[in-house]
C-alpha cells in the first residue's frame, strides 16, 4: 500500500514538472520514429507483396539456395565464434585474475585484449588477407604456399574470433573477481588439484556467466556485416544476403525484407534469453564482493601454460596489427616491399579525404547525441517512476539487438 502511494505521488511530481514531461514524450517519439517504425515496415514489407498479405515471400526466399546457405553458415560461425571467443575470453581473464604475472607481460595481455575492442571491425580482416591470403607475406614468402585461400568459412571464423573475444573477456573478468577465494582454498585444504578446484568450483560457478559471453558473441557474430563481406569469399552470411539482395542487381526489397526479420528475430531471440534469462542467472550467483584478496598462482606447472597460450594469442594479435601500417608504407604489397609514401600522396590527393572527413564529421554528430539520449534514458529508467517507463527501457534495450543491416533495411 505505501509502495502503491509513493509511486503515485512520484508520477504526480513528475507531472508538474513541463520539462520532464517534454522530455519523456520527445523521447518516446524519438524511439517509436526511429526504431520501432522502421522494425515495423520491415515486418509488413515481409509480408505483402504486390499487394496481398501472405507468407509467399518468405516461401520465395525459403526456397533459394543462397538463403540456405546463408543463414546455415550464419548459425555454424555463430555458433563456433560464440565458443571459440568464450574460451579464449576466460583464458585471458583467468590469468589475469588468477595468475601472477610480470608487469610487461600483463600490459601486453590488457593491451591486445582491448585492441580488437577499439580498432573498426574490418581491421582483422584487411590483415588475415595481407598475412595468410595468396599474396601474403607469411603463407607465399615464408611458407611458399601458393594455392591457399583465406577467404571463406575459416576465415570468417577466425577474424570474429579474435575480433569478439575481448567481449568475453570483459565479461567474465568481473565475475572470477567476485568470486570468493576462501571457497577455492577450501578445496585446496582438503586436497584437490588446481584443475579439480577449477573444474568442481570456478567453473560451475561461472557457467551462467559463460553462458552469457557465448551469446553476447553470437549475437555480435550473426549481426556482423564487415569481416563476412571482406574476407567471406562465397562463404555468404544473412548479413551479407540482405545487402545482396538490394545491391546484386535485383533490388529485392520484400526478399531483403524478409531475410532482414528472419535475421532480427533470431538475434531478438537470444538477446532476450541473454538479457532477462542468463544474465539474472549470473546475478543470481555471484554478488557482492569477494571477502578478501586472491593469492596469485605461483607454480610454474600452472602459470608456464597459461602463459604461453595467452602469448600465443598476443604475438599473433599483434602481428596482425602490425601488419597494417608496414601494409601502407610498402610500395606494393606482394611485389615490392620497399617503403614509399606513395599511397598516403593518393589518399590526399583523390577522394581519401572526402571518405575520412565524412567519417569523422559523422561521428562528431552521433557522438553527443548518444551519450545525451543515454543519459537521459538512464536517469530516467532508474530515478524515475511514470508510466511509459517500461516502453522506454525495453526499446532502448531492444536497439542493442537489431543488426545494423535490419535497421538500413528498414530505413530504406
Amino acid at each position: 500500500m505505501a509502495r502503491t502511494q509513493s509511486a503515485a505521488l512520484d508520477r504526480k511530481k513528475l507531472m508538474a514538472d513541463p520539462i520532464m514531461v517534454t522530455t519523456i514524450v520527445v523521447l518516446i517519439a524519438f524511439l517509436t520514429l526511429f526504431i520501432l517504425y522502421p522494425l515495423a515496415i520491415l515486418l509488413v514489407d515481409s509480408f505483402v507483396g504486390d499487394g496481398t498479405f501472405g507468407v509467399s515471400i518468405f516461401q520465395r526466399i525459403f526456397a533459394m539456395p543462397t538463403f540456405t546457405r546463408a543463414i546455415t553458415n550464419t548459425l555454424k560461425v555463430g555458433f563456433l565464434v560464440g565458443i571459440l571467443s568464450a574460451l579464449i575470453g576466460l583464458l585471458f581473464a583467468y590469468v589475469e585474475v588468477y595468475v601472477r604475472m610480470g608487469k610487461f607481460v600483463g600490459g601486453l595481455f590488457k593491451v591486445v585484449s582491448m585492441l580488437p575492442v577499439v580498432s573498426p571491425p574490418f581491421v582483422l580482416s584487411l590483415s588475415m588477407i595481407m598475412l595468410f591470403g595468396k599474396a601474403g607475406i607469411i603463407t607465399r614468402f615464408l611458407l611458399g604456399i601458393y594455392d591457399n585461400s583465406v577467404y571463406g568459412f575459416w576465415g570468417i571464423v577466425i577474424v570474429q574470433t579474435l575480433t569478439f573475444f575481448p567481449v568475453c573477456y570483459m565479461m567474465l573478468k568481473g565475475l572470477l573477481k567476485n568470486i570468493d577465494p576462501s571457497l577455492e582454498e577450501a578445496a585446496r585444504d582438503m586436497g584437490a588439484s588446481r584443475w579439480k578446484v577449477f573444474t568442481s568450483v570456478t567453473l560451475p560457478l561461472m557457467l551462467p556467466g559463460l553462458g552469457n559471453a557465448f551469446l553476447v558473441t553470437f549475437i555480435d557474430s550473426v549481426a556482423d556485416f564487415a569481416n563476412p563481406m571482406i574476407i567471406g569469399g562465397s562463404a555468404d552470411t544473412l548479413a551479407t544476403a540482405i545487402y545482396l539482395r538490394f545491391t546484386g542487381g535485383t533490388y529485392d526489397t520484400n526478399g531483403a525484407a524478409a531475410m532482414a526479420l528472419v535475421l532480427l528475430s533470431l538475434t531478438v531471440f537470444l538477446f532476450i534469453a541473454q538479457k532477462y534469462w542468463l544474465e539474472a542467472k549470473t546475478a543470481a550467483t555471484l554478488t557482492g564482493k569477494a571477502s578478501r584478496a586472491r593469492v596469485p598462482i605461483e607454480e610454474k606447472s600452472v602459470r608456464m601454460p597459461l602463459t604461453i597460450l595467452c602469448l600465443l594469442v598476443s604475438v599473433f594479435v599483434v602481428m596482425m596489427y602490425i601488419s597494417i601500417p608496414f601494409g601502407s608504407l610498402f610500395k606494393l604489397w606482394g611485389k615490392d616491399y620497399h617503403l614509399s609514401l606513395v599511397h598516403y600522396q593518393e589518399l590526399f590527393r583523390d577522394n581519401g579525404m572526402k571518405a575520412f572527413k565524412d567519417s569523422f564529421i559523422l561521428s562528431l554528430i552521433a557522438s553527443p547525441i548518444t551519450a545525451l539520449f543515454s543519459m537521459v534514458i538512464s536517469y530516467l529508467v532508474v530515478k524515475k517512476r511514470f508510466r511509459g517507463r517500461g516502453f522506454i527501457e525495453f526499446v532502448s534495450i531492444l536497439a542493442m539487438a537489431v543488426p545494423g543491416t535490419v535497421l538500413g533495411v528498414g530505413y530504406i
